[in-house]
């Protein structure tokens, strides 16, 4: 079958044959030798023979590709065949350029396009010992480091594009870039087409701006088909991976912590009041205090600290549905007979449970008892739902 057409484009992501990923599934972990594993090749030219080959009736095409070796600490250059290919990622967007802005790009950041697959490559290996687990750990051979750009040069071969179709087959400008070789232990120059890197943005405005503890509204939490509220989250520590920020954030209402990109914060808007009023009653130094249903509210927020029968503490967000009384064989009593025996002093005995969307559990109702020391402190969400 003859190829009147480029199969892999300049920019595109490919690589050997044998490489595990595919380009509809690289959620794979790579067992035994990861090390075997060719790296993510970025094409940046195509040579297309101009005569079919009398075997096979095809043209002979071939693809000049660059990757980075980590273990020699530089960018390595090479041709491979279209038969020992195979394509991993379509890149149609290319960094935007024009002979006006050229010096614009001196001091920005760039890094490979094969970044991200690099960075996200896994490994697992077999620990033999009683439960047979799993080791997993990033494979992170190959991954690319973060460049500067510090000049540009344009290509002196103007034959850019294929004649017959019509298809950049060379990288008109290149950058050339620099960066700190941990390998050489020294600072390392090269020159790379523009087309095999992607613009990293510069975030440091935004970084320093944010602070541990302070507080954002992110994302809407539903507690019913008709009420919803903003989720408070809570910034923990922030983390740089290759070229990406990561912050570390805790929800205030349902205390699960997440990883979400710094560049999120230029969206988002800052919480700066009171979240939670003054402690009600529970768990003092003189003792415990009784919590009596008229503290409560349906249909509103509390922040609990909560003892369960295992006496494992935690903090939670509950939302009040009901409050539920039983008599002393755990019989469900209306809130007129629990009134009427309430008069009688020393004379009953009953159980007073909070009926609630538990945010911790996922929104599922849950019951907690208010008459016995399992809630340990008492807050109200100074928020309107």
């Amino acid at each position: 079958m003859r190829q009147s057409d480029i199969t892999y484009k300049v920019g595109n992501l490919v690589t050997l044959k044998t490489h595990p990923f595919t380009e509809k599934c690289t959620d794979i972990y790579i067992q035994a030798k990861a090390e075997y594993t060719p790296p993510i090749l970025n094409v940046f030219e195509v040579l297309i023979s101009s005569e079919y080959k009398e075997e096979t009736g095809e043209k002979d095409i071939q693809y000049q590709c660059i990757y980075y070796n980590t273990k020699s600490g530089i960018f390595e250059k090479k041709w491979f065949k279209h038969k020992e290919l195979k394509l991993i990622k379509k890149e149609e967007k290319v960094i935007e350029f024009s002979e006006s802005n050229l010096k614009e790009w001196i001091g920005k950041q760039v890094i490979l396009k094969s970044v991200d697959l690099e960075l996200n490559k896994r490994k697992s290996n077999l620990e033999i010992d009683n439960t047979l687990s799993q080791k997993k750990n990033h494979h992170l051979d190959f991954l690319p480091p973060l460049l500067e750009v510090i000049g540009i040069e344009e290509n002196e071969d103007k034959k850019l594009y294929s004649k017959k179709t019509g298809e950049q087959v060379k990288p008109k400008y290149y950058f050339k870039v620099k960066w700190y070789n941990s390998i050489k232990d020294k600072f390392s120059e090269d020159i790379l087409p523009l087309c095999v890197v992607k613009e990293v943005e510069n975030h440091e405005s935004l970084l320093e701006n944010i602070k541990n503890e302070e507080k954002y509204k992110f994302d809407i939490i539903k507690i019913t088909s008709d009420k919803k509220i903003d989720d408070i989250i809570e910034v923990k520590n922030i983390y740089f991976n290759t070229y990406i920020y990561k912050v570390e954030v805790k929800s205030l209402l349902t205390q699960k912590v997440d990883f979400i990109d710094l560049k999120l914060f230029k969206e988002i808007e800052k919480f700066e009041s009171e979240l939670y009023s003054n402690e009600l009653l529970g768990i003092h130094e003189s003792g415990y205090t009784r919590l009596e249903p008229q503290l409560f509210s349906k249909n509103e927020l509390y922040k609990i600290k909560y003892k369960d029968n295992f006496g494992r503490i935690t903090d939670r967000i509950i939302y009040l549905e009901d409050i539920i009384y039983f008599d002393e064989q755990y019989k469900q009593m209306t809130v007129s007979d629990f009134q009427k025996k309430s008069k009688e002093k020393n004379k009953y005995v009953c159980y007073t449970y909070l009926k609630a969307k538990c945010f911790l559990r996922n929104m599922e109702t849950r019951h907690f008892q208010i008459d016995s020391d399992h809630i340990l402190s008492l807050k109200k969400v100074c928020m309107e739902i």
